[in-house]
């Protein structure tokens, strides 16, 4: 039984005067939306501008519900994902060609054979099948590089596998690129760190934000809330870090208070953390919060953000977001967080992962320092919009856009490999003539014929062949010989005139009884006048 009976926006081809671009994510959570959902949604707004965006998404959820209202067509497909070029494992090419088996392969290369994008743009490494598929295609694809690959002695051949699929390579960071640097396969690949639209966050109404989330959390004005985010929490979030840095910090300010937001993906892992502080006693100093849409109505309620990452995060967006707020942020060195604190000047309130003390040390100079905390805060708000803002980010975008230089896609239809065998690419599969007959009888001419390499010629499954049309009948000749034959009668002449139907023929005799009536009337009337004459 076929695993993709329906796609939902599948039957029917849509015709716009911008270029297709269709957008692969490998998630759509129900329940909150991850970063890389954030930032492929953020990059496709800001490409409609170029280009008629879709998503293809595995079900519904928060992020297709955004880009819808975004004005950007939904396409809902399940597409498995791997995680083998992530970990840059032994086998992970092996891995992730073994996708071409899965149901979602045929059903893929249909979606593109429909839709005819002029280019596709793949998020994140775990996603490589419809980078597959689009190749086997022959369309230019983007594969958006979204977190950092793991260091591994295997961590080139993963870099490789990306680079042969990818015509260009878009890191969010110099730590998601790196990979491909230390592998001298940098040639396709650029930085577009992310951005966000200011006013989408609605600033105008933080201060009340301010005041009515921490009235919810039972926060008072002369508390000062130090906010741990992550969009799921588990070990590599480095959540019992943050709590261990609370408690320390608790002990020595007691003004100091805490708000946890994010899903407990681990949920073992993040109640025996929660144990710390109900060991002891300063569980009512802490907040849960399972998850949050509107960053906005949370943020204003910190004073300042704690990003304790233990993995080499691709970016760091929960930093970002703080700063964007206005507030003071401590994070660890961790990949693309280096990067952003680096970048706006806060080198000094960075600590090397992993490194507890210096956490505990960051934060009690910002709570010991009013004026320094009020002043970081301003600070990192003016210098995220400079380095990161939307400017920033449409100049960068601009810049690419002019490398894209995309003229166009035109879709494989009738192919052949070495062999002189020719096929029909119908739905993802191929389909071969039984004979040069049934080739030529079905209409088509060999000079549209493409050739392609035979390793892709072998990554699609065989189709029923097509066989000859079947002769036409004698008697079936027959009448269509009549049919010729009438229609060179002695009546065709006079519908070109106008005078062979039955029409025609009425008006002629119209005309005819008319000339005679005026002919008879002519001539009495001659008849008079020669006798006034005489």
């Amino acid at each position: 039984m076929n695993a993709y009976p329906h796609i939902a926006g599948y039957d029917r081809k849509l015709t716009n005067s911008k270029p297709v671009l269709i957008a692969f994510s490998h998630i759509c959570g129900a329940d909150f939306i991850t970063g890389a959902e954030k930032l492929l949604l953020f990059m496709l707004r800001e490409l409609q501008n170029s280009y008629e965006c879709r998503l293809v998404v595995p079900e519904e959820g928060i992020l297709a519900r955004k880009a819808r209202k975004s004005g950007i067509q939904v396409i809902h497909m399940p597409i498995p994902i791997t995680s083998a070029l992530y970990l840059a494992g032994p086998s992970s090419w092996q891995e992730s060609e073994a996708l071409k088996h899965h149901p979602a392969w045929p059903a893929t290369i249909s979606l593109l054979q429909v839709h005819c994008p002029q280019l596709v743009l793949v998020n994140t490494c775990v996603h490589p099948l419809p980078a597959m598929a689009a190749k086997a295609l022959g369309i230019p694809r983007i594969w958006a590089v979204m977190e950092t690959i793991m260091e591994t002695e295997h961590t080139a051949h993963s870099a490789a596998f990306i680079h042969q699929h990818a015509d260009w390579i878009v890191g969010i960071s110099s730590t998601t690129l790196r990979p491909f640097h230390h592998a001298g396969l940098d040639d396709k690949t650029t930085i577009l760190f992310p951005s966000w639209d200011r006013e989408d966050y609605q600033p105008r109404a933080w201060v009340e934000n301010r005041a009515g989330k921490r009235a919810e959390l039972g926060f008072h004005d002369g508390q000062r809330v130090i906010g741990y985010v992550a969009a799921s929490i588990y070990r590599n979030k480095g959540f019992e870090h943050f709590m261990n840095m609370a408690l320390q910090i608790g002990q020595r300010f007691p003004k100091a208070v805490f708000a946890v937001i994010g899903h407990p993906v681990d949920r073992e892992y993040v109640e025996e953390t929660f144990d710390l502080a109900r060991a002891a006693g300063m569980m009512d100093r802490f907040r849960r919060i399972h998850f949050e849409q509107n960053i906005q109505s949370v943020y204003p309620a910190f004073d300042i953000l704690v990003v304790p990452s233990l993995m080499p995060e691709g970016f760091g967006m929960t930093a970002l977001e703080g700063m964007l707020f206005g507030k003071a942020v401590v994070a660890y060195d961790s990949g693309g967080l280096g990067e952003i604190l680096n970048l706006t000047g806060n080198k000094k309130f960075l600590v090397p992962t992993g490194e507890v003390d210096g956490l505990i040390k960051k934060v009690a100079r910002l709570l010991d320092d009013e004026k320094l905390l009020v002043q970081t805060g301003m600070r990192n708000s003016y210098n995220a919009q400079a380095v990161f803002g939307i400017a920033a980010y449409r100049k960068r975008l601009s810049h690419f856009l002019d490398l894209l230089a995309i003229k166009g896609h035109t879709p494989l239809h009738l192919v052949r490999g070495s062999s002189q065998s020719v096929y029909v690419l119908d739905r993802g599969r191929l389909r071969p003539f039984a004979s040069e007959k049934a080739f030529l009888g079905h209409g088509h001419s060999f000079s549209n014929v493409r050739t392609i390499t035979d390793e892709m010629l072998e990554t699609f499954p065989l189709g029923d062949p097509i066989l000859e049309l079947p002769p036409a009948s004698p008697a079936r000749r027959r009448v269509r010989r009549r049919k010729l034959v009438k229609g060179k009668g002695k009546n065709q002449g006079k519908r070109k005139r106008g005078i062979g139907s039955g029409r025609g023929k009425r008006h002629a005799r119209k005309k005819g009884v008319v000339r005679r009536k005026r002919n008879s009337a002519g001539a009495a009337g001659r008849k008079r006048t020669d006798k006034r004459r005489a």
